[in-house]
């Protein structure tokens, strides 16, 4: 009976650690344009973002929310995006793009009235261009 237990275990945990990827990443370039100062920029691309994704489920984890997570057919391209709230309440989208070249770049959506801004380029543990 032992035995039987400790094999369904080892299963259970192998079924599904395989099917959840944690993305480590630091922010290697910062693009300041559209910010008042580089610290405004700073709190939108902060200096290290973890990023859990569920590739069975296709859903991304951070910044204390859950949200859909788009993986190309060939695994070398992954999006995800996270809504944020601004100071005054407005809500932004902060995109991340998992690149085939081991590259995850991220950007603010557009605000219309505002200048657009640059993004965070991130290198991330667990991700080298493919899943």
């Amino acid at each position: 009976m032992k035995y039987v237990l400790l094999i369904f275990s080892f299963i259970y945990f192998f079924s599904f650690s395989a099917l959840g990827q944690t993305f480590s990443c630091e922010r290697i370039r910062l693009d300041t344009t559209g910010f008042t100062t580089t610290a405004a920029a700073e709190s939108w691309f902060k200096k290290n973002v973890t990023i859990n994704a569920d590739l069975s489920q296709k859903t991304a984890s951070a910044y204390g929310q859950t949200t859909d997570l788009w993986v190309r057919e060939d695994n070398k391209r992954m999006k995800t995006s996270f809504i944020l709230k601004t100071r005054d309440g407005r809500r932004l989208a902060l995109t991340f793009v998992f690149l085939a070249n081991g590259e995850v770049h991220s950007d603010l959506s557009a605000q219309g009235g505002y200048k657009s801004t640059g993004g965070g380029v991130y290198k991330c543990t667990g991700w080298n261009g493919s899943l």
